[in-house]
């Protein structure tokens, strides 16, 4: 039995890394009317695999479009179409995992933006516009504990706090001497960072705006074009310099130091996301038209070390402009292209015992269409295909069981 699950696992991932789900495409690729640069997909449970674009048209008319999942049809929808002064620069969702907030999309451009959905009726209103800004904006985050602030950066050097319920501008700060391309919060309430053209990293606790800490200062005066927050991980992010093929994984313990440096893209990197369910698995996609899946665990710490073997690789036809990992749908990656948005069903991972028997025949069920019939598994067997942590698990519980006897 156990001869054959091995033949199955390595036959199931052999075909899929090689076809690079040739057959998964067709069913999970949208194309959008127009060339798109915003991307983001919503977080709320009951709008699973929900995404919105936005247009980029040389020209003041763009538009923003939602696109759902069409589960008769079996394919990706366009439900709403909401007009945009300029092509946005940013879309994201309200961080709703429960799905009990407003549904709410905000968009950045030449000023920041605030949508409710209706998603019974299939229209919007819009609820905030914040136009007492100067300068176009180039990035937001929203706040992931505290959805009524989002931080913003804009092209005249600064960074706003904004107060969603108030409608008010919380706090400014200005942030180097150079443009600010990003600024994005951590996984707390308090603290953000910035990247921008003076290549630059700067570390921002709101509760004190008048000192940031430098993480890092680029020695090629190269600037980092993104920052992207391990989800598992408070104190580590990733990013990237602009026009580099590398990936940057830091820890915020230790400024000016290089945990990982990610090397396998032959080109620009344009998008990097870490895995909403995984503290060592990050996604990166770029201009070599590749999609590359990094898996940190058991790579040696050390200056001189780079991780240059990804887990799983895709070709795509396009440059890949842009990344998304939902948390509410982990086993997928929406690839965003010049102006198609395609969605890639990860394999299932085979780590836990149980669980993962039970993953691999759902996973041939549902995609390869194959019956296998199986019958139970044994604790021994399970024990003897336990990891050093399941072992360690097992362990504690045997003793709390033998204390209370």
């Amino acid at each position: 039995m156990e001869k054959e699950l091995t033949k199955v696992r390595t036959a199931l991932a052999n075909s899929l890394i090689r076809s690079k789900f040739s057959t998964l495409r067709a069913e999970h690729l949208y194309a959008a009317p127009w060339n798109v640069y915003a991307f983001a997909f919503s977080w709320r449970p009951d709008q699973r695999l929900r995404f919105a674009l936005g247009s980029y048209l040389y020209r003041r008319s763009n538009a923003i479009q939602l696109v759902k999942f069409n589960r008769d049809l079996k394919e990706f929808v366009p439900s709403l179409v909401i007009p945009h002064d300029y092509a946005p620069t940013k879309l994201l969702w309200v961080p709703d995992r429960n799905g009990v907030l407003p549904d709410l999309l905000a968009s950045s451009g030449e000023y920041l933006r605030v949508w409710k959905i209706n998603s019974d009726t299939n229209n919007c209103s819009l609820t905030t516009e914040f136009k007492n800004i100067p300068n176009p904006l180039t990035s937001f985050d929203w706040n992931l504990l505290n959805p009524a602030t989002i931080v913003t950066s804009s092209i005249d050097t600064t960074c706003a706090i904004w107060d969603l319920e108030k409608c008010v501008m919380k706090a400014s700060v200005k942030v180097g001497r150079r443009e600010v391309f990003d600024a994005a919060f951590g996984n707390d309430e308090w603290h953000f960072m910035t990247s921008g053209l003076d290549a630059s990293l700067r570390y921002f606790d709101t509760r004190d705006l008048t000192c940031s800490k430098i993480i890092i200062e680029n020695d090629s005066r190269m600037p980092y074009t993104q920052i992207a927050w391990n989800q598992r991980n408070s104190l580590q992010f990733a990013t990237a310099e602009l026009g580099s093929g590398s990936i940057i994984v830091m820890d915020l313990r230790y400024p000016s130091r290089h945990f990982y440096d990610i090397v396998g893209h032959k080109g620009c990197v344009n998008a990097v996301k870490w895995a909403p369910t995984s503290c060592n698995e990050l996604v990166s996609g770029g201009e070599d038209k590749r999609v590359m899946i990094w898996e940190m665990s058991g790579v040696k710490r050390k200056k001189s070390k780079n991780v240059k073997k990804a887990k799983i690789e895709y070709l795509e036809g396009e440059e890949v402009l842009a990344l998304q990992w939902p948390s509410v749908a982990p086993e997928c990656v929406g690839v965003l292209m010049m102006n198609k948005v395609e969605i890639i069903e990860l394999p299932h991972k085979f780590l836990r015992c149980g669980q993962a028997l039970i993953n691999i025949f759902t996973y041939l069920q549902m995609f390869c269409y194959i019956e296998v019939c199986f019958g139970a598994v044994s604790y021994t067997h399970l024990r003897a295909h336990e990891t050093r942590h399941d072992l360690v698990c097992r362990l504690l519980l045997e003793k709390k069981k033998k204390k209370k006897k």
